[in-house]
């Protein structure tokens, strides 16, 4: 049994002591924004917005929801949509309709992340195009003419 707890001990100072004796291996450099490439910027911009326009998204899909079965209703006023008052057991979205309602939500975030993606993709490659034109028309008027040399009617 005394055995047991010095091999413990051992094992603990042994792992204490180990990033003291050694030598780094691996040389880190420093955090660029150039590690990164821009797929990954546009995925996680994607999904922020995809994310963050959820709980937005879920409450007008519910208001929406609830307008068009009041008026599904011939305009019943057991189904009149009332978003301060406590549910009334008519107007009350059982679980089918609640499902239906996230799903709404849920396409909705979606298709506003991917939107967002398509104008920031087109907008990118707009200005890619852009900066290839001037380039094109920079190389076109820029004329180089060596020092060195000395045209007819000049030198005189």
């Amino acid at each position: 049994m005394r055995n047991w707890y010095r091999l413990v001990a051992v094992c603990c100072l042994f792992s204490f002591m180990a990033p003291l004796i050694a030598e780094p291996t691996v040389k880190i450099d420093a955090y660029t924004q150039d590690h990164i490439p821009d797929w990954v910027h546009d995925a996680r911009r994607t999904e922020i917005i995809t994310l963050g326009s959820l709980p937005f998204t879920t409450l007008a899909a519910k208001i929406g929801y609830t307008f068009w079965r009041y008026w599904k209703n011939d305009f019943d006023t057991e189904y009149l949509p009332n978003p301060l008052a406590k549910s009334s057991e008519g107007a009350r979205l059982d679980v089918s309709e609640q499902k239906t309602v996230l799903k709404i939500a849920v396409v909705s975030s979606v298709l506003f992340g991917v939107t967002d993606l398509a104008f920031t993709l087109y907008d990118r490659w707009r200005d890619s195009e852009e900066e290839r034109e001037l380039q094109l028309k920079l190389a076109e008027t820029v004329t180089i003419t060596p020092v060195g040399l000395e045209t007819e009617g000049d030198g005189e």
